[in-house]
């Protein structure tokens, strides 16, 4: 087939899609194909319905496959009801297969088992599923997606009538939440078979992206070739950029120096965007930091000056310098929170946050005072025995007087009675949460928005 043929079939598969199925939680796609099979797919959190696309689409287009791709609308675990109501519609077409095979990852993976006995499957390829997100199921063990969780998902778990076919688990078995969901769904009794993606943590669906190496995924499975299958798994992951980034994730905490040379060698890391070389090298500093290796999160800040602006990375550098030599006590008054913590600022994420006293001076963090200047009182820290104002930009982040050109948002203090103060910056009020974090943008003041001097 020319090469010009090729683009005008993928055109005309591309023009052929429809749908099939919808309602106010899923959209159902059909994309034919050439193959005497069918794959069913089931997207992930982060496929959710955009227009005619689908979960894995386009490396089933180039691979000629026939599919129909089942997209939820929000994080919703495809409800049994409405996969129920489309599988009735999609009937006439599976009819003209000779086999079904389900196929996600994730949210999606979960849906592909859960659902492999309704739609006849003869295989279901499985990327770091979940067995339930129900915390009543869970009993006590963290699913890693509470947040998700709707009382119309109550008893959602996998359970072994639900499943057939031959199912293959692709999961990261050091990786704690995924590896509960893997032995939840292994201790129902069913078969499974289970494929090892080290040092991939949630990242299995990206790990594995590509349309060769899926098709090579999809034939090895099909022929029930897993030995082959954990064999190029484990060649192919080695590869990732994703697998290196957890890799210098793990490292961070446990051998911190190997995480450093990851982060020197600009062969290793050269597929990592600006984004990811921050959260790492900020891991990494906060890390050396509270290990009081200086010279390591000397090394830390100045990239992330090169990475983001060199006024962060000299700030940083400054408060490295200053928890050096400086001694763990203050003679200043403190500013008091009402749970009987202090403020301090982290300049590493720009942010306000509270602890106790012990460990005002601790990782990295500088506390905060007032400084009173023509009888106005002012947010401020400590730098280079230099009193520095703070200021909240338009992002909610902290910034210091005289880093910026900018001077609107100061965070001032206003009596609130009986020596008690709000901290005010644009008209809101900051708030010290309970969790030992502090927003920026509360309306009104109440006890957790109320502070003094100790």
């Amino acid at each position: 087939m020319t090469v010009s043929t090729q683009k005008n079939l993928n055109q005309m598969i591309k023009q052929e899609r429809t749908i099939i199925y919808e309602d106010e939680s899923i959209r159902v796609i059909f994309q034919p194909g050439t193959s005497e099979d069918i794959l069913i797919t089931f997207g992930d959190r982060l496929t959710l319905a955009d227009g005619m696309n689908f979960f894995a689409d386009r490396t089933l287009e180039k691979l000629q496959i026939s599919s129909i791709g089942f997209v939820a609308k929000n994080p919703n675990w495809f409800p049994a009801e409405s996969v129920n109501l489309a599988h009735k519609c999609i009937q006439p077409i599976l009819a003209d297969y000779s086999e079904t095979i389900l196929y996600g990852g994730s949210m999606g993976a979960y849906a592909s088992i859960k659902y492999s006995s309704l739609f006849k499957a003869s295989g279901v390829i499985a990327f770091c599923p979940q067995w339930s997100i129900d915390p009543t199921e869970c009993n006590g063990t963290s699913s890693g997606f509470e947040r998700f969780y709707k009382d119309s998902m109550k008893g959602m778990g996998i359970h072994l009538k639900d499943m057939a076919g031959k199912v293959c688990i692709f999961h990261d078995p050091k990786y704690t939440i995924d590896n509960f969901h893997f032995s939840q769904i292994k201790r129902l009794g069913y078969k499974i078979q289970s494929i090892n993606v080290y040092m991939a943590n949630h990242d299995v669906t990206p790990i594995l992206a590509g349309t060769l190496l899926f098709g090579s995924i999809l034939q090895l499975f099909k022929n029930g070739n897993f030995i082959e299958l954990q064999h190029l798994i484990d060649k192919s992951r080695r590869k990732s950029h994703h697998r290196i980034k957890n890799l210098v994730l793990r490292l961070i905490n446990r051998r911190m120096h190997i995480a450093e040379s990851i982060l020197q060698s600009d062969r290793l890391i050269e597929k990592f965007d600006d984004e990811l070389k921050e959260k790492l090298n900020t891991k990494l500093l906060e890390a050396a930091i509270r290990k009081q290796n200086f010279n390591m999160a000397r090394v830390a800040a100045k990239r992330l000056g090169e990475i983001t602006d060199q006024y962060r990375a000299a700030l940083i550098l400054k408060h490295i310098n200053a928890l050096e030599h400086t001694q763990t006590t203050t003679t200043n008054r403190l500013i008091a929170t009402h749970h009987n913590t202090f403020l301090v600022y982290n300049p590493i994420n720009r942010t306000i946050q509270h602890e106790q006293k012990e460990n005002t001076l601790k990782n990295g963090c500088s506390p905060l005072f007032l400084l009173n200047e023509n009888n106005q009182m002012f947010v401020c820290t400590l730098i280079s025995n230099t009193y520095v104002r703070c200021y909240i930009d338009p992002n909610w982040k902290v910034s210091l007087s005289g880093l910026s050109s900018r001077e609107d948002g100061l965070l001032e203090a206003h009596p609130a009675g009986d020596s008690h103060f709000h901290l005010i910056s644009n008209s809101r009020y900051l708030s010290a949460r309970k969790n030992g974090t502090c927003s920026f943008n509360v309306a009104f003041a109440k006890t957790w928005e109320t502070f003094q001097r100790r």
